[in-house]
């Protein structure tokens, strides 16, 4: 029986995640409509390029287990916007980013790019992005990250038990 209900309980994990991943990816779209500036955070940029450095967000900025975020990542050095720079995101531990296409996203006229964080394992975690690119006619990466503290606020994650929890 214990058999069956660690099945049950991976599959119901399982569902769990699309479930919240596709409310996420849903609220991505909504949120891109109405997004507003959040509070910037230390990023890094590569030699010979002036500041404003790039920064990135995560609203909310300290997500719970199986929870997630809006990631922003905001390039203001070029006034025309780097509009169709693609913006590629990676995350510390078993958290996953995904933008656009896979875990990167194409820049908009704005010098934005977004992507949905999935917090898949409790503590601290860093979220990383990097611009490449040719801006006038010269290759360049650019990155910046931004650190999160994933809350698990006592819950167990799904398909577990109190037993069987360490």
């Amino acid at each position: 029986m214990s058999r069956l209900t660690g099945r049950l309980g991976r599959s119901v994990s399982r569902v769990v995640i699309g479930v919240v991943t596709v409310a996420l990816l849903g609220a991505l779209g909504t949120s891109l409509a109405f997004a507003a500036p959040t509070s910037a955070t230390g990023s890094s940029q590569g030699a010979g390029y002036k500041p404003p450095k790039p920064h990135i967000t995560c609203d909310p900025r300290d997500p719970h287990l199986f929870g997630g975020c809006l990631v922003e990542f905001k390039d203001v050095a070029d006034s025309r916007g780097n509009q169709g720079l693609d913006v590629c995101f990676t995350t510390t531990g078993r958290n996953v980013v995904f933008g656009e296409h896979r875990n990167c996203s194409t820049e908009n006229a704005r010098g934005r790019a977004f992507g949905v964080f999935i917090a898949l394992q409790c503590g601290p975690a860093t979220i990383t992005g990097v611009e490449t690119g040719n801006v006038h006619g010269k290759f360049r990466v650019r990155t910046a990250s931004v650190k999160v503290d994933v809350r698990c606020g006592g819950r167990k994650p799904w398909g577990t038990s109190a037993a069987s929890a360490t």
